[in-house]
């Protein structure tokens, strides 16, 4: 009774809960204070390449900052915190790109900081530099490449170099990766500090919870099962257990017949002796009008109860609970996604069991599942993998 009560309020309120799921929220955007506090958004920033400390030498300015030509990492929605800055240039004759491709062939030949004295040329316009050698540095460097002289080779140079003085390599560490906005420097440190994501003023977008349908899946789950377990308690602990379903039609006239015979035995009354007024008059005076129903076991001599219903609906349909088991423990156990589709079956099977008898009946059921199942095992072959 209690679980009827509350199925009855979880579909009243089923409507409420799937609503609240979703609806329409802030959009959330990136910004950093820089030192002067002005804020700026996290998607002007660019990665650090490469500083030129004396670029007054070849036309540039004092601490030149070279970026990577590519900021699609930080400002894409992805975590730019965990991911790395791509060399790629989408436009190898773009001014930032070849500085940073120059800078990476420059370093590839002569080192950073300036340490070789010797004669240098700067590949760009063909500067030639006297000694000593360009004081350029970096923060993190992605790759390592040979030496290069192709200048739209878009490799950097510098991950794997090895300091002289130290014996060092300072430029592989991806602790020291360090942004670039508005001419001033950010390490990793100053922009956990500094920054923060604040809802943009009339800018919404369509949010979901997956927290509350992942609730809401629970809980169905829950009402689902008890609504089975509902009704193996009909079909094996209330009365009607013997029976398949309620008699009508030439079953209940048989039943009625089988029944008025039976009370007009236990009367004595012999309805072929009398006529049909005696006749009524003698059911209303005996038999109170009469009436008819199923003989079922009292609870007392019953031997099915719940528990054993369960039992002997595993013990019926243990072929399919096998199979079932096997799929899911494959499935699950195998820790490989390409086969995550085949979840889309294993429910298929789980609701065939539980709402229908039969194989035909139950293959129907299943058959839309395995079809998602296949999709999505192709989907998985041609690109996940």
């Amino acid at each position: 009774m209690v679980f009827m009560v509350l199925s009855t309020i979880y579909v009243l309120v089923f409507p409420t809960l799937a609503g609240s799921m979703t609806g329409y929220i802030s959009v959330m955007k990136a910004f950093v204070k820089d030192r002067s506090g002005s804020i700026i958004p996290f998607e002007n920033f660019n990665y650090v390449a490469y500083i030129i400390h004396d670029g007054q030498r070849v036309n540039l300015t004092a601490d030149y900052i070279i970026p990577y030509a590519d900021t699609a990492n930080a400002k894409s929605k992805q975590d730019p915190m965990a991911s790395s800055p791509s060399p790629d240039c989408p436009d190898p004759g773009d001014k930032i790109c070849s500085l940073k491709n120059a800078a990476s062939h420059y370093v590839s030949n002569y080192g950073f900081y300036g340490l070789d004295d010797v004669n240098t040329t700067w590949e760009i316009d063909g500067v030639y530099l006297e000694p000593p050698a360009l004081n350029i540095s970096a923060f993190y460097l992605t790759y390592y490449t040979p030496p290069s002289n192709n200048l739209s080779d878009n490799r950097l140079f510098g991950n794997g170099w090895v300091d002289p003085r130290t014996g060092q390599r300072p430029f592989n560490d991806s602790a020291r990766l360090t942004w670039t906005a508005n001419g001033q420097l950010f390490s990793i440190d100053d922009i956990k500090a500094n920054g923060a994501c604040q809802p943009m003023m009339n800018a919404y977008e369509w949010g979901f919870s997956f927290v509350q349908a992942i609730l809401n899946a629970i809980i169905m789950t829950a009402w689902t099962i008890g609504l089975w377990l509902l009704w193996l308690a009909a079909q094996y602990k209330l009365p009607l257990q013997r029976e398949q379903e309620v008699a009508k039609g030439w079953r209940a006239v048989s039943y009625l017949a089988e029944t008025m015979r039976r009370q007009f035995d236990e009367a004595g009354i012999n309805p072929q002796s009398l006529r049909e007024k005696p006749l009524k008059q003698e059911i209303n005076k005996y038999l109170n009008g009469g009436d008819i129903s199923f003989i079922a076991e009292s609870p007392e001599k019953s031997q099915l109860s719940l528990g054993h219903g369960l039992l002997l609906w595993f013990k019926q349909n243990k072929w399919w609970c096998l199979v079932f088991f096997l799929l899911l423990l494959g499935t699950g156990l195998s820790q490989r996604p390409v086969l995550y589709p085949l979840f889309a079956t294993v429910y298929g099977m789980l609701m065939a069991m539980a709402l229908v008898d039969g194989v035909a009946s139950r293959i129907l059921v299943i058959l839309p599942f395995m079809i998602v199942s296949l999709f999505g095992l192709l989907f998985a072959l041609l690109y996940v993998t």
